[in-house]
């Protein structure tokens, strides 16, 4: 289920697809969007059908924590819900897609909450390329993406090209260290809460 319409009809829906889930037309059952709130119905629900739920898709990145602080990225954990993080570059900002010089425009523009995230961000994007410019091969992207699996997450990065495929791949060939995580974590911080535009704010 992608978008919930109502906290009031996730049992009926949850009960549609444990009937898909029964014919065998689904295999496991997953969610998008779902608030901590949400998510508890419909994990109860299912549970009265003798299932689990399967994923949760989120907005999630150092450019947006809300589920981090919200409890929502515990929650997935404590009830081995997969946590699949979309977004995990922030419309490029965190693949060093764009500088002072080269701002967002168009629609990317328009989904940033501060027209200076950019800059904001740069003190983050520097300790990125810091982190990745360590050892041979590493790249701000993988940072970004590092950053999400170090959190428990699984990151769903967004990818047009083999070069992208490849690089983006590369990042399970290594982990960040816990002092790494922290520093960004403090970088993140710095940039402001939740600087960045969400899809969906239920």
């Amino acid at each position: 289920m992608h978008q919930m319409d109502g906290i009031g009809n996730i049992p009926k829906w949850m009960d549609a697809m444990a009937d898909a889930h029964d014919k065998g037309l689904v295999g496991a059952i997953g969610v998008s969007n779902y608030y901590p709130d949400a998510m508890a119905v419909a994990v109860d629900s299912l549970t009265k059908r003798g299932l689990r739920l399967a994923s949760n898709q989120m907005h999630f990145s150092l450019l947006f924590r809300r589920h981090e602080r919200n409890g929502l990225l515990r929650m997935c954990r404590d009830q081995n819900v997969a946590f699949l993080a979309y977004m995990p570059f922030a419309w490029g900002v965190l693949a060093g897609k764009f500088s002072k010089d080269l701002p967002p425009k168009g629609f990317i523009r328009h989904l940033v909450a501060d027209r200076k995230l950019v800059e904001k961000s740069g003190p983050l994007l520097k300790l990125m390329k810091d982190i990745a410019w360590k050892q041979k091969d590493r790249t701000v992207s993988q940072v970004a993406l590092n950053w999400v699996i170090a959190k428990g997450a699984i990151p769903i990065a967004g990818i047009k090209t083999l070069k992208q495929a490849k690089e983006d791949f590369g990042a399970l060939r290594w982990s960040l260290s816990q002092s790494e995580v922290a520093e960004l974590d403090a970088a993140s911080d710095a940039v402001g809460p939740e600087p960045l535009k969400t899809l969906w704010t239920s």
